[in-house]
């Protein structure tokens, strides 16, 4: 069994928000980095890597 640790998504995250966490699922799932230069990201730094 995989567990995942899970974050805060707020809803100020913006109207991308359901693209933003599939993006960052796929990350987590895959342990591959995001690469983005959307500041929204670093947020998320502690669960997946974050380029850019």
């Amino acid at each position: 069994m995989i567990a995942f640790p899970f974050t805060r998504i707020t809803a100020n995250h913006g109207p991308t928000l359901r693209f933003d966490r599939l993006i960052l699922a796929t990350a987590l799932a895959e342990g591959i980095p995001v690469i983005s230069a959307d500041e929204k990201f670093a947020r998320y730094r502690d669960i997946v890597e974050v380029i850019w």
